[in-house]
């Protein structure tokens, strides 16, 4: 009987909001997303609460929301808009990656998750140190980046409606999007200056492959490039089908470079798929819940044993916008010696959210792990932590430095680390041939940068 209530409290009253960065989504083994159980799984986790506990803690809960929206001052529009409002204020008492999506955020979610988008091709995130919302990211060729919008810049209007007429990163992103055709206009200020400027856009169809990979050639030698966007839904097999394609390729590669620039992250099953295609390990990713440590397993594809490239050097290239499974994928390659990292210090968020849908079509994301690199026996945390390359950028610009995990007070904190933590030797130590290639892989990268702004820069 009080399930029910308790249910109905949930639904109206108890929700959570959303987080900064891309959230690790659990889901079930072979495509059987933890979405179509959410019903079963929703209930059962409520049977705990089978019987109010001491102080009628969920029926004050209640009274204090109604409360709140009898008498707020103004007013809100009905009392809908104001539940909604409270949940998204409730969840700011868990941490920022705890979130309660009404059912257009939901929407908005899914339409990011899609290899196309109707807009102007930029990802929206909330600006750390400074009121306001920001460009996080742009879709490589969008007609963003053609009018010569950059990562980094904040957005002052869009379409003469101030920035801070817009609650959150998604009434910003519903703003900008539209249909194929129309314009959009952002009033920006580029990062670290004074001077503002106005980019009037038209919308258009955009595609966002999660997966890109061509041929780099520098100084007489090839390499693959992969790039990526998200650890989504088949991120693994396109993984590997570029790869193969890019080993089979008439200009032989002598190593092979995976990007994870600008990457939030996504499926914890895809990252674990995804490492495997690479080396053998009982496990890559552990995760540490309230009942102790516990092994992730593969996910939803059978283990493929040895390596794809057969041993071919590897570079992963990460930033400070690299987060969640994307700092899983590079961690893990650095943790067991598989590759070498490249860039500046990842995001440092190291917790994994399920994914829970309502009945109405609503979402809760609700945090319930920390993820450990590495094994039982040799393990290393990620939150508020990140992942330290072994050589770093240096011509990284600044403003990477200001965007991480812990940034946020809400953020957890790392519950410790592994006792008698074991020694990692350098990689160029380890592996000093494929050192010699990595650094060469780095320069070639560095080519490929360089040509791409300039290319950016003459449009």
């Amino acid at each position: 009987m009080y399930r029910k209530v308790l249910l109905l409290t949930l639904l109206a009253v108890i929700f959570f909001t959303l987080g900064l960065s891309a959230p690790i989504i659990m889901r079930f083994p072979h495509g059987e997303s933890l979405l179509h159980r959410a019903g079963i799984v929703h209930l059962h986790e409520l049977s705990k609460y089978d019987h109010e506990p001491p102080g009628g803690s969920f029926e004050k809960m209640k009274l204090v929301s109604e409360e709140i929206c009898a008498h707020i001052y103004p007013e809100p529009t009905d009392m809908s808009e104001c539940f909604d409002r409270l949940s998204h204020g409730i969840a700011g008492s868990f941490d920022p990656h705890t979130s309660y999506r009404n059912l257009l955020e939901t929407q908005e979610r899914r339409e990011r998750e899609k290899n196309t988008l109707e807009g102007i091709g930029v990802t929206i995130a909330k600006a750390q140190r400074r009121f306001g919302f920001m460009i996080l990211d742009l879709v490589p060729g969008g007609v963003a980046e053609e009018h010569g919008i950059k990562p980094g810049d904040e957005i002052l209007a869009v379409d003469d409606t101030p920035i801070d007429r817009f609650r959150d990163v998604y009434a910003v992103a519903r703003a900008i999007r539209g249909v194929p055709g129309t314009r959009v206009t952002l009033k920006m200020k580029r990062e670290d200056s004074a001077q503002t400027f106005t980019a009037s856009v038209t919308r258009k169809i955009i595609p966002r492959p999660q997966i890109e990979g061509e041929i780099l050639s520098f100084q007489g030698r090839h390499y693959g490039l992969v790039r990526t966007r998200r650890f989504n839904e088949d991120f693994s097999q396109e993984l590997g089908r570029t790869v193969s394609k890019l080993l089979n390729s008439r200009k032989k590669p002598s190593g092979l470079i995976i990007s994870l620039e600008g990457n939030p992250g996504g499926s914890l099953y895809e990252v674990n798929n995804a490492l495997d295609l690479f080396m053998d390990s009982q496990s890559f990713v552990l995760k540490r819940d309230r009942s102790g440590i516990h092994n992730t397993g593969y996910g939803a594809l059978p283990h493929i044993f040895g390596d794809i490239t057969n041993g071919l050097p590897i570079l992963v290239v990460v930033n400070a916008r690299s987060a969640s499974a994307s700092e899983i994928f590079a961690g893990a390659m650095q943790h067991f010696g598989r590759a070498l990292i490249y860039g500046t210090k990842t995001f440092g968020k190291g917790t994994i959210q399920q994914v829970i849908l309502l009945p109405q079509g609503e979402e809760l994301s609700v945090t319930i792990a920390e993820y450990l690199i590495g094994t039982t026996e040799d393990w290393v945390p990620v939150q508020c932590v990140g992942i330290t390359p072994d050589i770093f950028r240096t011509q990284e610009s600044s403003k990477e430095e200001e965007y991480f995990e812990c940034m946020d007070d809400r953020s957890l904190t790392p519950s410790s680390s592994m006792p008698d933590t074991k020694k990692r030797t350098l990689f160029r130590e380890a592996h000093p041939k494929q050192y010699v290639i990595g650094l060469e892989m780095i320069d070639a990268y560095e080519s490929y940068r360089m040509n791409e702004e300039k290319k950016r820069s003459s449009q």
